[in-house]
């Protein structure tokens, strides 16, 4: 093997969809020499499940030690990994989780001269996201996971100048402590709208690998939530459900053929966006020069008529019917299932005695 490639997102940036694909194709990307390794989370995205890749494991033991994520095992995930790239013809591997951003940098650091002592050269792969999208994206992640109650302005204005993987100059100077600048393969989330296949077909092209080998999947893995569902699940968060209300939400969404859309100017004030697009402007500008070899990092962002949302004002009555229906029905659906297990489990034990 003479590279390995750490898919380190960033967050919001399609890794669920391109961690599925790689699961589900995975015979097809050792046909091409590259071995996105059965690791991690391999199994969830075989399935089509979200979760945090198959880099997940090793990546949450480069975290800091007092974190909540941290895993002491480290030394046995490289025995692991080391097994697997000793099996592997293949010219390339491939690690893929968003938690690698958030890796200490000594613990990269060693993972490169541990990499190094093999003949192998670390690389990165990476998508970068307009900052506004980013945040409210992120924002509407945390009302999916239950883990917030605030508006959209309060979250972002508390945490926009804490998020560092976020200013696209400073991270690509961190990553280039670890591994030279041409093996730094960075790419825009904005580019994915105008390739075929999406994120997926970046990753592709990124790594010259020729599409018409794989299988790509027709729904989007991880679909967000309108500002209706926005707003019911922060009503809901208030009473701590069960991660199943907000999955099962979303998975009504995918039904009906509901994509992702860009929230941010009903989410959030004019002075807001004003305030965060001055904030990353420098360095957005500094980064397309720099690695694009362009003027502007992002399209500017058009302005619209559409105003943002009054945390206060409640959603059409017919569009929480809609919402709450949604959810009747699928819960509906699981008892039903239940009582089917329930009434054959009984069948087959009154039959044994």
């Amino acid at each position: 093997m003479k590279s390995l490639v750490l898919h380190i997102g960033i967050p919001k940036t399609g890794s669920s969809a391109l961690q599925v694909f790689c699961a589900q194709n995975r015979k097809s990307l050792l046909q091409q020499s590259l071995d996105y390794f059965e690791l991690g989370d391999f199994d969830l995205g075989a399935r089509g499940k979200i979760s945090s890749g198959n880099g997940a494991h090793l990546a949450r033991s480069f975290l800091r030690p007092k974190g909540p994520s941290f895993r002491s095992d480290r030394e046995e995930q490289l025995a692991t990994l080391e097994r697997r790239i000793a099996t592997s013809n293949c010219d390339v591997g491939f690690l893929s989780s968003e938690i690698f951003v958030f890796a200490d940098d000594a613990s990269i650091e060693q993972f490169a001269q541990w990499l190094a002592q093999r003949g192998i050269t670390l690389r990165f792969f990476y998508l970068i996201r307009e900052q506004l999208q980013f945040l409210t994206s992120s924002y509407i992640q945390q009302v999916k996971r239950h883990a917030c109650t605030e508006t959209c302005e309060e979250y972002v204005g508390r945490i926009f100048e804490k998020m560092a993987h976020i200013k696209y100059t400073k991270l690509h100077r961190r990553l280039a402590k670890f591994t030279s600048p041409e093996n730094i393969l960075c790419r825009s989330y904005a580019d994915a709208r105008t390739v075929e296949h999406g994120v997926c077909g970046l990753f592709l092209e990124a790594f010259g690998l020729e599409a018409s080998a794989f299988k790509f999947a027709e729904s989007s893995v991880n679909v967000s939530l309108d500002l209706t569902e926005i707003k019911v699940m922060l009503a809901l968060n208030k009473l701590k459900p069960r991660m199943m209300f907000s999955d099962l939400m979303v998975e009504n969404a995918a039904q009906r053929g509901r994509k992702n859309s860009d929230l941010t100017t009903q989410l959030l004030s004019a002075d807001t966006v004003s305030r965060i697009e001055d904030y990353f402007a420098a360095d957005n500008a500094q980064f397309a020069r720099e690695y694009f070899g362009r003027e502007q990092l992002f399209e500017p962002r058009r302005r619209g008529d559409a105003a943002p949302a009054d945390p206060n004002s409640d959603p059409p009555l017919h569009e929480v019917l809609e919402v709450l229906g949604g959810l009747l029905v699928r819960f509906d659906e699981r008892l039903a299932a239940l009582e089917r297990r329930i009434s054959n489990a009984l069948t087959a034990e009154t039959e044994e005695s």
